[in-house]
């Protein structure tokens, strides 16, 4: 995602404060999960959070017989891995 459109989604969110909260997060770097989870805990409190939406996804272009297995690999992990782990991290939270 462009820097513009990441600062246009904070910018709406700091707009929406109340009901809507953003984080720039790299999914698939689960080291980042922690402070993840800490963000989203001093937010929601007792709450909790009660909405995610994954706003993660990459889409390499490349013709049937250029593809390569490792671009295929970081297709799935950020667009299917990552948002499940990351889910299931924020669930047990």
């Amino acid at each position: 995602m462009a820097v513009e459109s990441v600062n246009a989604l904070i910018c709406m969110c700091t707009i929406y404060y109340s009901v809507l909260c953003g984080f720039i997060l790299d999914v698939t770097d689960s080291t980042t999960y922690a402070t993840a989870v800490e963000e989203v805990t001093a937010l929601c409190g007792d709450i909790g959070l009660n909405l995610l939406l994954h706003n993660a996804g990459i889409h390499i272009v490349n013709s049937f017989t250029n593809v390569s297995e490792d671009a295929m690999m970081q297709v799935y992990k950020t667009n299917t891995v990552a948002p499940l782990i990351l889910s299931k991290v924020l669930n047990s939270a």
